[in-house]
């Protein structure tokens, strides 16, 4: 028994394969780039959020963001309402249709980064960066006579253990002048994976590029 688990029939992989026509593989490319493009310019217009989001929702859609649940479009607004303003930086996406639909459904796995900004300290300024970098500038007080401010570039590498520890040695000075706004403020790795449904689906009508919305939506912090 153990031997059949871990070796299986080589003649039973042939179901685990399929062939793509040209076209599926367009429509794919195609509707997960300019889905990826629409869906995080909307979610970084914190004014407009909720009702530049909402089409890409359906009442069956569901939501998991870092372990939190929602079911439905009330439950979805209310749990994007409560995520601060935000600015992503898409890095990679990677698109794969589903067998045995048609249009095909699409699983599109976004990685980037993202950088979310505490409501009461928000300007025109924070969110209109057009990049993160994994080196960030952040400004943070000093005990100086002088009340002045000093910058200081943060690698990206380092900000998880700088905000881990706890200690207050000499080497973690820079940590120690970091309040928890500040830290819950730096760039933060994600990945998000959407399963896109055409809007044809099940209605008979064919589209060379057909529209998508969000059957599944799942976001988790990396690290």
């Amino acid at each position: 028994m153990a031997s059949a688990f871990f070796f299986p029939d080589p003649a039973s992989s042939s179901n685990l394969t399929h062939n793509w026509s040209e076209k599926d593989v367009e429509v794919a490319s195609i509707a997960a780039i300019n889905f990826s493009r629409a869906f995080y310019e909307s979610y970084d217009k914190p004014a407009d959020r909720l009702p530049l989001l909402a089409p890409f929702y359906r009442e069956r859609s569901s939501l998991v963001w870092n372990g939190n649940r929602a079911q439905g479009i009330v439950e979805i607004g209310e749990a994007l309402a409560r995520v601060p303003p935000s600015k992503h930086e898409i890095v990679a996406v990677d698109s794969t249709p589903m067998a045995g639909t048609s249009p095909p459904r699409l699983l599109v796995t976004v990685t980037g980064i993202v950088r979310h900004v505490d409501p009461s300290k928000l300007t025109s300024q924070t969110i209109s960066a057009r990049s993160l970098p994994q080196h960030t500038t952040e400004t943070l007080p000093t005990t100086s006579p002088a009340g002045t401010e000093v910058e200081y570039v943060i690698p990206h590498s380092v900000i998880s253990p700088m905000a881990a520890d706890a200690g207050g040695s000499g080497k973690n000075r820079g940590k120690e002048m970091m309040d928890e706004a500040t830290i819950k403020g730096l760039p933060r790795t994600f990945v998000e994976v959407f399963e896109l449904v055409a809007n044809e689906e099940g209605t008979g009508n064919e589209n060379p590029q057909p529209g998508y919305h969000i059957l599944r939506d799942t976001f988790r912090f990396v690290g």
